[in-house]
């Protein structure tokens, strides 16, 4: 059996190829710089989304406040329409449709409205 020197030992370690170092760090690089983009792009595209969102809560929460005055017995807002449904509805209640100035529509039933 033979058995290995401390100089032969030695020489492996020595012998293998090298200068992969900066290879390595360029696409490292690269991948944290894709990975950078990745994440940015859906943090904007999630900041839009959520603002969408805040526009068309907005837009319900005033449509239900029309509904809620008229039910209430004040006035349609300026810029709301309201269309009266041919939809059966208890007595003295009358099925309506409120449409807001930006086309977000709720069903309601207001009372006396025949």
């Amino acid at each position: 059996m033979k058995t290995k020197t401390r100089s032969s030992r030695f020489s492996v370690f020595t012998s293998r190829p090298r200068g992969f170092f900066a290879t390595e760090a360029a696409w490292s690089l690269g991948l944290a710089l894709l990975l950078l983009m990745i994440l940015t792009t859906m943090i904007v595209q999630q900041n839009k989304a959520e603002s969408k969102l805040a526009t068309i809560r907005a837009t319900t929460r005033a449509t239900e406040s029309a509904l809620l005055d008229l039910q209430s017995g004040k006035e349609l807002p300026p810029g709301f329409l309201m269309e009266k449904l041919s939809t059966p509805a208890p007595p003295n209640h009358t099925w309506i449709r409120i449409t807001s100035p930006s086309n977000d529509s709720l069903i309601g039933l207001i009372r006396g409205a025949q």
